[in-house]
C-alpha cells in the first residue's frame, strides 16, 4: 500500500522519475540539463514529492560556504498550483539552520538558448514563484551560461533575520 503526498530524501532508483519531469518541460531544460541534473543527483542531496508511490516533484540542494543552494526544482506540469514546489521549498527551509542563507542561479527572462525549445520568458513565473517565497533578486550575471543566457542570482535571509543585499555599501 503507497502512502498519500510525502516528501522524503531520494533513493538511486528515483533518477529515472526526475528525468521524466524533465522531459516534460522542454522549454526550460535544454542542453546539457539532463546530464547536470543527472550529475547533481548522484553528488548533492535531493527531496522528492511523492503522492501515492508517483514521483510528482523533486528539489535538489547542497551546502556551500555555509549556505544552502537550491540547485534544481521541477514538478510535473499537471501538479503545478498545488503546493508541491512550495512544499519542497519549505521541506528545505527547515532543514536550513537559522543561520543560514539559501540562494539559487535561475534563467532571465531574457535568456536565449539558440537553436533550443527554451523560452526565456517562461522564466516569469518560476520569478515569481521565488519572490512569493520570500526570495529576493540580488543580480544579474550576464552570459553565465553562455552568451545571451544570463544568470538571476536570487536569496533568502536567514530565518528572522533581515535581508542584507551584499551589493550595498552599507558598513
Amino acid at each position: 500500500m503507497s502512502l498519500g503526498p510525502l516528501i522524503r530524501a531520494a533513493n538511486p532508483q528515483d533518477l529515472m522519475d526526475i528525468l521524466a519531469i524533465l522531459n516534460e518541460w522542454p522549454k526550460h531544460f535544454v542542453g546539457p540539463a539532463r546530464s547536470m541534473v543527472t550529475d547533481d543527483f548522484n553528488n548533492h542531496r535531493t527531496l522528492i514529492f511523492e503522492n501515492h508511490g508517483t514521483v510528482e516533484g523533486f528539489l535538489i540542494w547542497r551546502e556551500i560556504d555555509g549556505k544552502i543552494e537550491a540547485l534544481w526544482l521541477a514538478v510535473m506540469p499537471h501538479c503545478c498550483n498545488h503546493g508541491i514546489g512550495r512544499s519542497l521549498m519549505n521541506a528545505l527551509f527547515a532543514i536550513a539552520l537559522p543561520e543560514q542563507e539559501i540562494f539559487l542561479l535561475t534563467a532571465t527572462t531574457d535568456s536565449v538558448v539558440p537553436n533550443t525549445t527554451f523560452d526565456g520568458p517562461a522564466y516569469a513565473a518560476t520569478i515569481r514563484f521565488f519572490l512569493g517565497l520570500g526570495f529576493k533578486e540580488i543580480a544579474t550575471v550576464p552570459n553565465y551560461w553562455g552568451p545571451g543566457n544570463h544568470c538571476l542570482v536570487m536569496a533568502k535571509a536567514p530565518h528572522g533575520q533581515a535581508f542584507s543585499d551584499p551589493r550595498s555599501n552599507v558598513n
